[in-house]
C-alpha cells in the first residue's frame, strides 16, 4: 500500500501526457483536410482515425476521474492544475513548433505511444482508496464540465459550418 502523498509525480506525468494527446485528437479530428495523410482523407481512413483518437481525445478526463478512486481528492487537484499548467506551457512554448514544422500527424504519431506507456508507468502500482464526498462532488464537476465543453465545441462547430 502506498503511503497518501500531496503530489504524486507517476500521476502527473500521465495527465501531463494524456492533457497534450487530447489536445491533438480533438484537433486533428476538427483539422482541415489537406492536414492530414492522403490515406485518412478517404471514408474508411477517417473512420480509422476517429476510432483511434476518440479514447485520447477523453483521456485527460477519464484519468482525472480515476485520479480520485487512488488518490486523495487534494492530491488529484494538485497534479491536475500543474499538469494543465506546464502542458499549456509545453504546448506553447515547444509542442507547437512541431506541429507547425511537421503536422499534427507527426505529433499524433509520437504523443500517443508516450501516453500508452505512460499509463502502463503509472499503473504498474495498485493503489486503491475510497473517495471521500468531495471526492465524488469533483467527479460530478470534473464530468459536467467536460460534458459543457463539448457541446460548446460542437455549438462551435456548427456555427462555422464545419
Amino acid at each position: 500500500m502506498m503511503a497518501l502523498k500531496v503530489f504524486d509525480w507517476p500521476f502527473f506525468v500521465l495527465l501531463f501526457v494524456v492533457d497534450i494527446t487530447g489536445v491533438c485528437a480533438r484537433r486533428f479530428n476538427g483539422a482541415y483536410p489537406e492536414d492530414r495523410p492522403s490515406w485518412a482523407r478517404t471514408a474508411l481512413g477517417d473512420t480509422i482515425i476517429t476510432l483511434i483518437n476518440l479514447p485520447f481525445a477523453f483521456a485527460d478526463t477519464i484519468f482525472l476521474v480515476c485520479g480520485f478512486f487512488m488518490l486523495p481528492w487534494y492530491t488529484v487537484l494538485i497534479c491536475g492544475t500543474a499538469a494543465l499548467l506546464a502542458m499549456l506551457l509545453f504546448w506553447n512554448v515547444l509542442f507547437r513548433r512541431l506541429v507547425r514544422r511537421c503536422g499534427l500527424f507527426v505529433a499524433i504519431l509520437i504523443s500517443y505511444p508516450v501516453a500508452i506507456f505512460t499509463a502502463i508507468w503509472c499503473f504498474q502500482e495498485e493503489y486503491l482508496i475510497s473517495p471521500s464526498l468531495f471526492s465524488y462532488i469533483l467527479i460530478a464537476i470534473v464530468l459536467c464540465a467536460r460534458i459543457v465543453n463539448a457541446l460548446y465545441a460542437k455549438k462551435m462547430f456548427t456555427q462555422r459550418g464545419l
